[in-house]
C-alpha cells in the first residue's frame, strides 16, 4: 500500500469481533530506513474493486520477533488489507486465527489459498523484481477480496485494472499454478495491528524440510528395467564369447 509518513488510509465498517489465539507480540521496524520495500521490488497498480484506490504493491522489508525468542528477525511481510496503511514502530499481535481487529475475519478457505500461494509461488520467484513482487501481492489480494469462484486479479471481487501490466500478469500466472505443485513448505503467521488505521499483515518462515523430487512414472521405471536388463544381457553375451 502507500506508505507515506503521515499514513493517511482508508478504513472498513462494521467487522464481526472475535477473540484472536494470541501466540506473541511484535515492534516491526525497516530493514533499510526509511524504505518499507528495502530491496524487494514494488509497482504502482490501480484497484478498482473492492474500491477505488492507486496502491504501491510489493513485499514490505521488515525486521522484528516474529518467532518470540527474543531475537530480532528480517523478513518479507505482505499486505492483507487494502483499505488501511502500514504502521512502524507499534506492536503488531502474531495471530494464527486472523484477525479480531475490524478488519474481518478470515475464513479457512481462505487461509487455505494463501497457504497454497506461499507454498507453489513464492520460492525461487525474484523479489527484487518489480512485477514478481508486486505480482505476489496482487495474488494475495486476489485471495482475501474475490467473492467469485475463479481467481483472476483483472477482474471481479478483487480487481487491478491497470498500472504495472507485468505485474498484473505475473499474478494471473501464479494464481493459475495455485493447485501446485508445491515448491516450498511455509508456516504462516499473521501479524494483527490494533493500532487505528492500521493494516494487517502475513509473513511466511521457510520449512526445513525439502520438497521431495517429483517420482519417476511407472513407465518410466519399466524402461529402466528394461535399459538395465538389456546392458545385463549384453554383458552375459561378452563374457561368453571371450
Amino acid at each position: 500500500m502507500r506508505v507515506s509518513r503521515t499514513f493517511k488510509a482508508l478504513a472498513l465498517a462494521g467487522a464481526v469481533l472475535f477473540a484472536p489465539s494470541l501466540a506473541s507480540a511484535a515492534t516491526l521496524s525497516y530493514q533499510v530506513p526509511g524504505n518499507i520495500f528495502g530491496t524487494n521490488g514494488s509497482a504502482g497498480v490501480h484497484i478498482s474493486s473492492p474500491l477505488s484506490v492507486n496502491a504501491q504493491a510489493g513485499g514490505f522489508a521488515l525486521k522484528g520477533d516474529i518467532s518470540g525468542d527474543s531475537a530480532l528477525e528480517s523478513f518479507t511481510a505482505w499486505c492483507v488489507d487494502i483499505t488501511k496503511s502500514i504502521n512502524l514502530g507499534y506492536s503488531y499481535t502474531v495471530t494464527n486465527t486472523p484477525f479480531a481487529n475490524g478488519s474481518g475475519v478470515m475464513n479457512s478457505t481462505q487461509i487455505g489459498n494463501i497457504q497454497k500461494l506461499f507454498n507453489t509461488a513464492l520460492t525461487g520467484l525474484n523479489l527484487t523484481n518489480a512485477a514478481n513482487s508486486a505480482g505476489f501481492q496482487l495474488a494475495l489480494w486476489e485471495l482475501v477480496y474475490e467473492t467469485g469462484a475463479t481467481f483472476n486479479v483483472s477482474s471481479g471481487g478483487f480487481a487491478a485494472t491497470s498500472g504495472n501490466a507485468g505485474a498484473i500478469t505475473v499474478a494471473n500466472s501464479l494464481l493459475a499454478g495455485l493447485l501446485g505443485p508445491k515448491t516450498g513448505n511455509y508456516t504462516l503467521s499473521f501479524l494483527e495491528s490494533y493500532r487505528h488505521g492500521s493494516q494487517n499483515l502475513v509473513t511466511g518462515t521457510p520449512g526445513k524440510d525439502e520438497i521431495p523430487p517429483v517420482p519417476v512414472p511407472a513407465a518410466g521405471l519399466l524402461l529402466f528395467s528394461a535399459l538395465g536388463g538389456a546392458g545385463l544381457m549384453s554383458r552375459l553375451r561378452r563374457r561368453a564369447t571371450a
